[in-house]
C-alpha cells in the first residue's frame, strides 16, 4: 500500500523503476494497473482477495509473474555520478571543518565535475554550486584575495541558473557583488508556477480516464455564458496557466476570479459572459470591477506589495458613454478570447502529461517550461496577452 502522491508519482517514473529489482517492479505496475479509476469499495474487495489468497488473487500472482520475466534491471546513471562525488564530498566537509578553505574550494570543484550529466541532477548541482561559493567567499574574506569574490559571485550565478529561478540566489549574488538587486526583484516565479502545473496533473492524474473529463467538464463551464458555470471555469483555467488555487467567496463584492502567480502578479476579474454583446460596458461593471482589488487585499488574497490587475471579461466590445470617466487602467479580454485561451493551455497540459509518466520532476519541468513557452503561454507571455488591450482603448457606445 502505497500512501501519499509524492510518493505513488515518484513510483510512477520510469527512471526510478527501471533501476529496481524486476520482481518489484512487477508488483508496482500492477499495483498501477490496478488502482486507476477504481472506488473505494473496489479496494476493499482486492485487499479481502489479496488478505484471504481468493483464487482470484492466485491470477493476479501468475499476472505479476509474468511481468516480473519481462523486465530487467537497468543501471541509473544517476546513483553512478553519486558514487563518484562521494568520496570529495566527504573531505570537502572536513577541509572546510578545519579552515582549508582553498582546499574546499578544489573539492568542491571536482564534485562538480562528477556530477556532470543530464537534468535529474540539475538540483544537486545547484546545491554544489552554492557550496562551492560559500567555499569561495570565506577564502575571500579570509584571504582578501579578490579573485576569490569574483569565484563566489560566479558559483552563485551558476547555482541560480540550475535552480529554476530561486530568487534568493540571485539576491546573493548581487549582494556580494554588492550592485542593486532590483534585476532578481523581477525574476520570474518559475518554480511556483511550475509546482501549480504539477499539483493540477496528480490531482486529475497522469494516466487513467480522469484527465479527459475533468479537461472536457472545464471546457464546458469555460464555454458557458452563465456566470457560475464559467467563473468556475476561469479559477481552473488560472490553475492550468500555473496560478494558485482561488475559490470565490459568497460574500458580496468578491472577484469573479483571481490568478496569482507566486509573488509576482496577480490578475482579478469581473466576469460578465452572461450579458448580450448589443449594448456598451456599463458604469455598474466598473464600479464592481474597480472593487475587486481592495477586497482581494483586505481578505489577504494577495499581499499588499503583490501588483494587481483588474481584468474585465466580457462579450461586449464597447463602452457606454456614461462610464467612460471610470475606465481608470482596467483591462479588457472578451469571452472568445478566454475560450481560445483555454484551448491552447488544454493542448499543452496534454502534451506535458504525455512526457509525465516517464521523466522525473527536475525533467517535467524544463518540458513545462518549453512546451509552454512553445505556445506563447508561458508566465511572461500570458501577462503581455492580458495587458494588450484596455476599456479605455474601446470605442464608446
Amino acid at each position: 500500500m502505497i500512501i501519499g502522491d509524492k510518493l505513488t508519482k515518484r513510483y510512477c517514473t520510469k527512471t526510478f523503476t527501471q533501476g529496481i529489482h524486476p520482481e518489484l517492479q512487477a508488483e508496482i505496475a500492477f499495483g498501477l494497473d490496478n488502482s486507476t479509476d477504481y472506488e473505494t469499495s473496489d479496494f476493499v474487495e482486492l485487499s479481502e482477495a489479496f488478505l484471504n489468497s481468493d483464487p482470484a488473487w492466485q491470477e493476479a500472482e501468475q499476472d505479476i509473474r509474468k511481468r516480473r520475466d519481462a523486465f530487467g534491471k537497468v543501471s541509473d546513471s544517476t546513483a553512478d555520478a553519486l558514487a563518484r562525488a562521494m568520496p570529495y564530498e566527504i573531505d570537502y566537509v572536513y577541509s572546510l571543518w578545519c579552515g582549508r578553505y582553498e582546499d574546499a574550494l578544489n573539492l568542491s570543484n571536482k564534485v562538480l565535475d562528477a556530477l556532470e550529466g543530464g537534468s535529474d541532477l540539475k538540483p544537486y548541482r545547484a546545491f554544489w554550486y552554492h557550496q562551492s561559493a560559500e567555499a569561495a567567499f570565506l577564502a575571500w574574506k579570509h584571504s582578501e584575495n579578490e579573485a576569490f569574490r569574483a569565484v563566489t559571485i560566479s558559483n552563485l550565478e551558476k547555482a541560480a541558473t540550475n535552480s529554476s529561478h530561486i530568487t534568493w540566489l540571485e539576491k546573493l549574488r548581487f549582494q556580494v557583488s554588492e550592485k542593486s538587486d532590483q534585476a532578481s526583484n523581477t525574476a520570474l516565479p518559475l518554480q511556483d508556477w511550475f509546482l501549480e502545473i504539477d499539483s493540477l496533473l496528480q490531482e486529475w492524474g497522469i494516466s487513467g480516464g480522469k484527465f479527459a473529463r475533468r479537461l472536457n467538464s472545464v471546457e464546458t463551464q469555460i464555454r458557458s455564458r452563465e456566470a457560475k458555470d464559467f467563473e468556475k471555469g476561469l479559477a481552473t483555467l488560472g490553475r492550468m496557466l500555473g496560478s494558485k488555487m482561488y475559490q470565490k467567496s459568497q460574500e458580496d463584492g468578491a472577484p469573479d476570479g483571481l490568478w496569482a502567480f507566486g509573488d509576482w502578479c496577480a490578475f482579478i476579474f469581473e466576469a460578465k459572459t452572461n450579458e448580450k454583446p448589443g449594448k456598451g460596458i456599463s458604469f455598474d461593471t466598473l464600479r464592481q470591477a474597480g472593487a475587486h482589488e481592495t477586497t482581494a487585499r483586505a481578505d489577504e488574497l494577495i499581499p499588499s506589495y503583490m501588483p494587481c490587475i483588474t481584468v474585465v471579461i466580457s462579450p461586449r466590445n464597447t463602452v457606454d458613454q456614461l462610464a467612460v470617466p471610470h475606465l481608470k487602467d482596467i483591462v479588457y479580454v472578451s469571452h472568445d478570447e478566454m475560450i481560445d485561451l483555454f484551448t491552447k493551455a488544454a493542448a499543452v497540459l496534454e502534451r506535458l502529461r504525455a512526457s509525465a509518466s516517464g521523466n522525473t520532476e527536475e525533467a517535467l519541468k524544463d518540458n513545462a517550461l518549453k512546451f509552454y513557452s512553445d505556445k506563447s503561454i508561458d508566465l511572461q507571455h500570458v501577462k503581455d496577452w492580458l495587458l494588450k488591450k484596455k476599456l479605455k482603448d474601446l470605442p464608446v457606445q
